[in-house]
């Protein structure tokens, strides 16, 4: 068995691996140096030759382009840390096979020396030359990544310098170009105005008074413009006046109109509501009338109905009858002499069976008078019945106090013989 190293101490195996690390670590930092660089370059680049439109789209293709670059680089250099970490890895699983194999090869090789040599000598001595080996693979493995890794990263970096010094270029070319050709064409245009300005110059002067006399006239012509427009508008004013005050007249003589028109239609409604109601108080007197006539043609065929059905006894005056008054007898009969007699024929029949109305009414109170008496009559019988069952109800109540035995029921008492004839 292989003695384990100190915590302190690193292994064969591990030391290559962090040169490599630190190494490749240092070559992403001074890519991205580089990267920072390109970038502040090409900002400055962009400053100095300004925001064109016809120079602007090459630049920002170009831009787009190097940034791709920059992208793969980083994206290279990522997969080659990985492929590294991989790697790495690699040794270890390598000595533990080789580390199997040296073993089985040992034993065979050492079974006639068994008994000399121990097992802790033999690990000792294959593990002294795995650890040569293991060394010798993994310096050759470094050197040859770091050296795959350096050629790729110069390739590339000289790639994009080249670029950016072509797109360079290439805009201050057409920065140039462009310039040279506004600084000829500004300088043709200069050179025609220069020698267009003497003629200008002159026909400027010579149309000078024309142009004031063709102003003059037409400060003129404005001014009797204004003048007739100033004349029309006090007409226009005075005639609006006029216009105002006939407006005014005519709303007056609208209102009053709408006025007169809203009386007139208030009084037509009037009239209109008195002659429907004078139309259906007309029907109801009417009515009236004939309900009042066809009462009184009803009272007359009772009235000989009634004389008709009258009996002997009814016939012969009763001693109700004869307590009526002579003197209001007297007076209604002098009341019906005195009146006039109507020219209406039915007015005159009721006046010609007046007396048998009268004799009708007579016998009418005579029936009401005694049915008054018998009413009368009765009230003072059912009095006279409950004094008696109170009296009756005391005397019990008495005899129960004295002797204390059980009340006895009550004796019915029958009613006189004239409350039956009452009834």
């Amino acid at each position: 068995k292989r003695k384990k190293p100190k915590e302190g101490t690193k292994t064969l195996s591990e030391e290559p691996i962090l040169l490599w690390l630190t190494r490749s670590d240092k070559i992403i930092a001074q890519r991205v140096e580089a990267m920072e660089r390109v970038q502040r370059r090409m900002k400055t680049m962009l400053s100095e030759l300004g925001t064109s439109e016809k120079i602007q789209p090459q630049v920002t293709g170009k831009w787009r382009s190097i940034l791709r670059e920059t992208r793969g680089i980083t994206t290279s250099l990522t997969q080659d840390l990985n492929k590294g970490v991989e790697q790495a890895a690699r040794p270890q699983q390598m000595k533990q096979r080789f580390m199997d194999r040296l073993l089985r090869q040992k034993q065979l090789d050492t079974e006639s020396d068994w008994e000399e040599k121990t097992f802790d000598d033999f690990s000792a001595e294959s593990g002294c030359k795995w650890d040569a080996i293991t060394r010798r693979e993994e310096e050759d493995y470094v050197k040859h990544v770091a050296l795959a890794d350096e050629l790729r990263s110069s390739e590339r970096s000289s790639k994009v310098a080249l670029d950016y010094h072509i797109v360079c270029e290439e805009v201050k070319q057409q920065y140039r170009e462009k310039t040279y050709a506004n600084y000829v064409d500004l300088k043709d245009t200069i050179q025609e105005l220069v020698d267009k300005f003497p003629a200008k110059q002159m026909r400027y002067e010579r149309d000078i008074p024309v142009s004031f006399e063709c102003s003059e006239r037409v400060l003129h012509k404005t001014k009797d413009a204004i003048t007739a427009l100033r004349n029309q508008m006090s007409s226009e004013s005075e005639n609006e006046a006029t216009l105002r005050d006939l407006r005014a007249s005519l709303r007056e003589v609208t209102d009053k109109t709408i006025k007169l028109r809203t009386e007139i239609s208030m009084a037509q409604a009037a009239e209109k509501k008195q002659l429907i109601d004078l139309i259906s108080q007309s029907k109801t007197t009417t009515d009236k009338l004939q309900r009042f006539i066809e009462k009184s043609e009803r009272l007359l065929r009772l009235a000989k109905m009634c004389r008709k059905l009258e009996t002997e006894q009814e016939k012969l005056p009763s001693s109700s009858a004869s307590s009526l008054d002579a003197e209001q007898l007297s007076q209604e009969e002098a009341c019906t002499s005195m009146e006039a007699p109507s020219e209406h024929p039915l007015v005159q029949e009721i006046l010609d069976d007046s007396a048998a109305l009268e004799k009708f009414w007579g016998r009418y109170s005579k029936v009401q008078l005694e049915c008054l008496c018998l009413k009368k009559e009765k009230a003072d019988l059912e009095q006279e019945k409950k004094q008696l069952e109170l009296r009756i109800k005391e005397k019990q109540l008495e005899e129960l106090m004295l002797n204390s035995l059980p009340a006895l029921p009550p004796i019915p008492i029958l009613p006189p013989a004239h409350t039956h004839s009452a009834s």
